[in-house]
């Protein structure tokens, strides 16, 4: 009886599924709803992680450009270990596992890792945040962007990297979950980049969780096209120790209808989030930023897991290329990004 049960509940939320009613409780859900060449065809990021944890009933970011230098022994700009998650997969940290899409769990230690670059609130050279009350925190944030020009001179090297990303940021932590665009190596070895291109743009979503970061599989992206980057909290991710808490990180490109997601259990409730960074590993010369001369990050969309309005502000970790600035646009709906090549 337990079986046929459980039969008939992964069948039924199978359906709803492939209907695109599970939705979680945001305004939006465009990642896997824009993105129907996604696998699990769910209608939201959430939904996806619903529909695997079913069938589990079955089996139990210098004013000139030389002047710009990143700190080597800074852990947030390189990892010697990043495990690479394959798409759809969730991640538990505390239990060493891995649920993936086929419904099987790995221990982490058997999926690849090495060395990658780490997308972190230290390295903006410029930023748009938004921060809540104390005992308030961000459940979901959800914006789109396109892709810009390449830059016009070439990266050097597979440290070298230029990034957009939004998503949810520490203030006493270096915990981030992001959806985000780089441009160069995402993760790469003796040989040059393994994910990532130095000479291309690249969809990646990045999990820095109790000083251990983790990959999506990665996308290429071209430019000028259309990019979404969301992010949910989950408080009862069924996968995660005593069944939560949790992030969903998503990014899609609506020109393909591709996507890589993947979810991680995380306990840290963020206060912090950024409608935008412009994030720069290494580079020597402004002309290795985005061949133009601002970006816009619009749409934003956004929840709180109590009433309040956040505090918006904007700045810069770093003085390089104009120096590079971010503003709010009007009514606080994005954030505009510029600089100086």
């Amino acid at each position: 009886m337990i079986i046929v049960s459980s039969v008939l509940i992964y069948c039924w939320n199978a359906k709803r599924c492939r209907e695109g009613k599970l939705v979680p409780n945001h305004k939006t859900a465009k990642i896997l709803a824009t993105y129907p060449k996604n696998s699990l065809r769910t209608g939201s990021l959430k939904g996806a992680v619903i529909c695997i944890l079913s069938l589990l009933a079955l089996s139990t970011f210098a004013t000139s450009a030389s002047a710009l230098v990143l700190p080597l022994a800074d852990p947030s700009l390189t990892t010697s270990c990043a495990t690479m998650v394959p798409n759809h997969s969730v991640v538990n940290p505390e239990t060493g596992k891995i649920l993936l899409q086929n419904w099987t769990i790995v221990p982490i230690s058997s999926m690849p890792c090495g060395p990658a670059a780490v997308l972190s609130v230290y390295a903006n050279i410029a930023f748009g945040g938004a921060t809540v009350a104390t005992g308030n925190y961000f459940t979901y944030i959800d914006e789109s962007w396109s892709v810009p020009s390449a830059p016009s001179s070439p990266m050097t090297n597979t440290t070298q990297l230029d990034a957009l990303w939004n998503g949810f940021g520490g203030s006493g932590t270096q915990d981030v979950v992001q959806p985000a665009l780089v441009y160069g190596c995402v993760s790469y070895n003796s040989n040059g980049c393994v994910t990532g291109s130095e000479s291309g743009w690249s969809l990646v979503d990045q999990a820095n969780v109790g000083n251990h970061v983790y990959d999506s599989s990665v996308l290429s992206a071209s430019a000028s096209d259309s990019i979404v980057g969301e992010v949910t909290y989950d408080s009862s991710l069924s996968f995660c120790s005593s069944s939560g808490p949790g992030y969903s990180i998503g990014v899609g490109d609506s020109n393909t209808g591709h996507s890589v997601t993947f979810s991680i259990c995380d306990t840290y409730r963020f206060k912090i989030a950024y409608g935008q960074s412009l994030e720069v590993h290494y580079l020597t010369s402004c002309t290795q930023l985005p061949n133009q001369s601002s970006e816009d990050f619009t749409s934003l969309s956004y929840s709180t897991a109590t009433s309040g309005t956040p505090t918006f502000s904007h700045g810069t970790n770093l003085s390089f290329c104009g120096p590079a600035a971010a503003s709010w646009d009007a009514g606080d709906t994005g954030v505009t990004t510029t600089w100086t090549t």
